[in-house]
């Protein structure tokens, strides 16, 4: 298995947050990459507890530090996430970090994508 560090290609993230019925927050953070024979891929990358708070801060300290555990930082393309308000606060306080790593491409124009305004 290729390690996603030694990717050539840039990584596509989406994430997710839920509640359990018990009310408990789990976020799941997923890759999706072309590998060197030009093979779609995507794998989970975590799937873990978030407590709450449920906030910007508390969700870009946690997406920023599972992107630097598996030192994918400065391969971020895009990020898709759904229209929660945190989400939109988050997604800018993620951009400012990630181009502190490495410019992300296009201006930007792709970083966030609001799946819920596709229907």
């Amino acid at each position: 298995m290729t390690s996603l560090s030694l990717l050539t290609s840039r990584i596509c993230i989406t994430s997710d947050l839920w509640a359990s019925c018990v009310g408990h927050g789990f976020l799941s953070l997923t890759a999706h990459y072309i590998d060197a024979n030009w093979n779609l891929h995507s794998k989970i990358l975590n799937f873990v507890h978030m407590p709450p708070p449920h906030n910007a801060n508390a969700l870009h300290e946690k997406i920023h530090d599972l992107l630097k555990e598996w030192k994918i930082l400065k391969k971020i393309f895009t990020i898709t996430l759904d229209n929660a308000r945190a989400n939109d606060n988050m997604q800018d306080m993620l951009h400012v970090t990630l181009n502190m790593h490495a410019r992300l491409p296009c201006g930007c124009d792709f970083f966030m994508f609001d799946m819920v305004n596709m229907c």
